[in-house]
């Protein structure tokens, strides 16, 4: 065996999973190294993921590569239901949805990880492709990975950290031993990537459609290249796979009663799912995301989604751990925080399959008229197309988020005191915005100290760290803007990179950390009508948040819920400086401060 070699994070698999958690370690400053067994990368034209949705487009859009995703992807605003005979029986209008990017984006996995590569290259990352891991051992801080390189050498790979990407058949999963139980879906599926010659009136091309039947169920959505769509169709009654030929599909369309002509496949497949989902999501200093830790129905094109998504919850956890700024009891909320999101996620779409493919007529029957009383309701637009893009899951009930707002006690102490304190009607409007482990929603047209017109989003993205949004409040009475400006002063002196303050006010701030509001669009999208404060977390869920805007609270939640205490001793040395130097490799490093930083005294708790 050739020498053994040490690098900082290890990340076994490079589909869209593994490459995001390198690209968010590498643009992070932590040394990683990905591989991949496979010899050649998938195929542009190749892929049962197709679609990407809101939460996860907001996510790549701090990658960078939202924009390039769009260039090449086809954006469907809608899902449309029919039964057999044509008649569309419902819709649920994605395109309703409050957020940046309303619409499912159709786009082969295999351009999507073409994309996700040249981004991470960026970092001077590339994936080790023909290298294959045949085995893995753990050490009391470290992960001993043996290789197997293109030449069949073998190599020892060293890491703080190894991250399993490597899918449903993962060799990290079964090396480190943790249970895995699962089941097979209902129904064998046959794929198409086609042209089609409508002979009467064709398929909306700006939506999902879905036409579901007794005999099975078809799903056909358009994809970016002209007259060329993706068709999934479930073949019922038989264990038997299929064979994955344009006759086989052409049937499927043709009970579907269709009159449809499919030509000139660019790709052709067929396959069995499962669902199930592992035991816990980490072994001492081993990650599993993706497919390694969680498979389930291809209903919802949640698949590719749900992998990304895990990755950004673990990447910046892990930065920030390995750089010693954060404690590891930190990465213990990686499992805490989704595993039961991908465990829901199992076992809805297990539920969505089954109604989706009831043969029995009168069940069917009684299906489709309860799609078209759902989604003839008003009130039930935003929740369905929240239920497909899945935009409202989040991290609510863990113990890793918390919020704060003055007790009775405190507003009656104020008021004898003469300070302002919130009204009845303002604590009503802050109770019903976003909640703390919610996704930070979006606001349009803030003004920048440049002038320029500002998505919050965006301006979120330009710091990888925390954000402390201090909102002045929307309402007349509230007068704190210099005060709130000396707050975020503090916040910056304390913590420098780690939080990034902002300051949110209806008017120009002098402050060096304000943004304007003028539309009042932050301030109603986060309750703010009186002063508050959210701090956001690096991949922008709401970690805290409190009313009014006071700082002792949030010292309260980073001490105890990130052991972050509040103020920086210059002169103290970096406890990641010496790692870092071990094993760099990245020229992308971002300067934080560690834990070691950090002390607290009564009088400053109390600033």
């Amino acid at each position: 065996m050739n020498p053994r070699k040490r690098t900082g994070v290890i990340v076994v698999g490079a589909g869209p999973t593994g490459l995001v958690v390198a690209t968010e370690l590498a643009r992070r400053g932590v040394p990683v190294r990905i591989i991949d067994q496979s010899a050649e990368r998938m195929p542009v034209t190749e892929s049962r993921a197709l679609g990407v949705h809101a939460p996860t487009m907001e996510m790549l859009d701090t990658l960078g590569v939202a924009d390039t995703l769009l260039d090449e992807g086809r954006a469907l605003g809608k899902v449309h239901l029919y039964r057999d005979d044509g008649h569309r029986t419902g819709s649920i209008g994605l395109d309703e949805l409050d957020v940046p990017y309303p619409f499912m984006l159709t786009l082969t996995q295999g351009r999507v990880e073409r994309i996700l590569e040249a981004n991470l290259a960026r970092y001077g990352v590339h994936v080790e492709s023909s290298t294959e891991l045949v085995a893995l051992r753990q050490g009391a801080d470290e992960v001993y990975a043996h290789l197997r390189d293109a030449e069949g050498n073998r190599v020892e790979l060293v890491g703080d950290y190894l991250i399993g990407c490597d899918g449903a058949h993962s060799r990290v999963r079964r090396e480190i031993g943790v249970g895995w139980s699962y089941k097979s879906g209902l129904d064998n599926y046959i794929l198409a990537d086609v042209r089609i010659d409508w002979k009467h009136r064709p398929l909306d091309e700006d939506a999902l459609n879905m036409i579901l039947s007794p005999r099975g169920a078809v799903y056909i959505g358009r994809l970016p290249e002209e007259n060329r769509w993706r068709i999934v169709a479930s073949v019922p009654g038989t264990s038997v796979l299929p064979r994955p030929d344009l006759a086989a599909v052409q049937q499927a369309v043709d009970a579907q009663s269709l009159h449809a002509r499919l030509s000139d496949p660019s790709w052709l497949s067929s396959y069995r799912y499962a669902y199930g989902v592992v035991s816990h999501l980490r072994r001492g200093q081993v990650f599993l995301a993706g497919d390694a830790a969680h498979v389930h129905s291809p209903v919802g094109a949640q698949g590719m989604n749900t992998g990304i998504q895990d990755a950004f919850n673990l990447g910046w956890k892990l930065a920030l751990v390995y750089q010693g700024v954060l404690d590891k009891g930190l990465l213990d909320t990686y499992h805490a925080e989704r595993h039961p999101v991908v465990a829901e996620l199992v076992r809805s779409t297990r539920t969505q399959e089954q109604v989706m493919e009831l043969h029995q007529p009168a069940l069917a029957q009684l299906r489709d008229e309860v799609i078209t009383l759902v989604t003839g309701r008003p009130q039930s637009h935003s929740r369905l197309a929240d239920f497909v893009s899945r935009s409202s899951v989040g991290y609510r009930s863990t113990t890793s988020v918390g919020s704060w707002r003055q007790s009775l006690a405190q507003r009656v102490d104020a008021a004898l005191q003469g300070s302002p304190y919130p009204s009845a009607a303002e604590r009503r409007t802050f109770n019903a915005g976003p909640e703390a482990g919610a996704r930070v929603p979006d606001a349009t047209l803030l003004v920048d100290s440049t002038g320029q017109p500002r998505r919050l989003h965006r301006i979120l993205n330009e710091n990888d760290g925390y954000k402390l949004l201090l909102f002045g409040g929307s309402s007349a009475r509230n007068t704190r803007s210099a005060e709130l400006g000396v707050l975020a002063a503090r916040v910056a002196q304390r913590y420098g990179a780690l939080i990034r303050p902002i300051l949110i006010s209806r008017t120009p701030s002098h402050s060096d950390f304000g943004v304007c509001d003028p539309h009042a669009n932050a301030h109603r999208a986060f309750g703010a009508a009186y002063e508050c404060l959210y701090l956001i977390r690096p991949d922008g869920y709401i970690a805290f948040r409190a009313q009014p805007a006071d700082l002792p609270p949030l010292y309260e939640f980073l001490l105890q819920r990130l052991a972050l205490r509040a103020a920086p001793q210059r002169n103290s040395a970096s406890a990641s400086s010496a790692k870092l130097s071990r094993h760099a490799t990245n020229s992308h490093v971002v300067e934080l401060p560690t834990q070691a930083d950090f002390h607290l005294t009564p009088e400053e708790y109390t600033a």
